[in-house]
């Protein structure tokens, strides 16, 4: 009978805690999954994170040290927003449609305009995507997921920018190779 209760006190001690392919590491109670498809992890705080199976890297069980995450904690709170902007932020105000589109039917040099523009100009709160309204009133979170959604931005405009040059390029050779054998 004490062995039973003493297992039972022992699982009560453990949290499950999944860890991301882009560093994140989130601790808390996974409250549901579907096979190779997604879960559900749900924090101390209340705050649910939802994840794709192929954004994560590993799940385990691990001892629960009883730490809450503490919102005056300001190390805790900058690695938080950085791990949430790689989750939550998708990209909006990257431009790359703009980007694309000036490259391909103009030039690499023309699609450099609103390339500069895009990586110039800052992301205002609606571009965000935040988890948490609560989070996001924290200064140290809210300034550490602005500066990594804004490097996310930045990289997707100039991946954009690059990928169409090379398209770009490819097609201006491949038009001249056709031209040239006519």
């Amino acid at each position: 009978m004490f062995f039973i209760v003493g297992n039972l006190s022992a699982q009560n001690t453990m949290t499950d805690v999944v860890y991301c392919k882009n560093g994140a590491v989130i601790r808390g109670t996974i409250i549901e999954q579907i096979p190779g498809v997604s879960l559900k992890i749900q924090t101390a705080d209340g705050s649910v994170f939802v994840y794709k199976m192929e954004e994560v890297e590993k799940m385990t069980k691990e001892a629960n040290t009883n730490q809450l995450m503490n919102t005056d904690n300001s190390d805790d709170m900058c690695f938080r927003g950085i791990s949430d902007a790689g989750t939550f932020y998708q990209g909006k105000g990257s431009y790359k449609g703009g980007i694309w589109a000036t490259t391909l039917l103009t030039s690499p040099l023309i699609g450099l305009i609103p390339t500069a523009i895009a990586a110039s100009n800052n992301l205002d709160a609606t571009q965000m995507n935040y988890p948490s309204q609560e989070l996001w009133k924290n200064q140290e979170y809210r300034n550490c997921y602005t500066q990594e959604a804004t490097k996310k931005k930045n990289n997707r405009a100039w991946t954009a920018w690059g990928i169409s040059s090379a398209v770009w390029l490819i097609a201006i050779i491949s038009l001249n190779a056709v031209a040239g054998s006519m």
